[in-house]
């Protein structure tokens, strides 16, 4: 709510002769603010439909992964899960992220999780 201060500063502004101006000026920043919003959404809708026609003829998007020797990552898994080194040690061993790593052993715990249940 406005203080009684502001709105005597709002009825004096209203009541000047420019106030016709200030209103002009604030429907054509509504108007450009508007035009700005559907070229953004414009753009957006063209990025996602470019990406659907991408992934359809087998593009792959996004960051390439990571590449990692799987022998080493096995190993390392290992120490990890016997809690032998922290996600951050197990990461620095194989010279990767630490979100990598865990990527990547959350990967292979599903992996391992349905090769059990196909064998099991």
């Amino acid at each position: 709510m406005l203080s009684k201060e502001e709105m005597i500063l709002l009825e004096n502004l209203l009541k000047e002769e420019n106030s016709e101006d200030l209103f002009k000026k604030i429907a054509d920043d509504q108007k450009q603010l508007g035009e700005l919003i559907a070229r953004k959404e414009k753009t957006r809708k063209k990025i996602a439909e470019g990406m659907k026609r991408a992934k359809e003829n087998g593009v792959r998007v996004g960051r390439k992964r990571v590449k990692v020797n799987q022998k080493e990552l096995h190993k390392v898994i290992d120490l990890y899960e016997e809690k032998h080194v922290s996600s951050s040690q197990a990461a620095a061993m194989l010279d990767i992220s630490k979100s990598a790593f865990l990527k990547l052993y959350k990967e292979q715990k599903v992996n391992k999780d349905a090769e059990q249940r196909r064998n099991g």
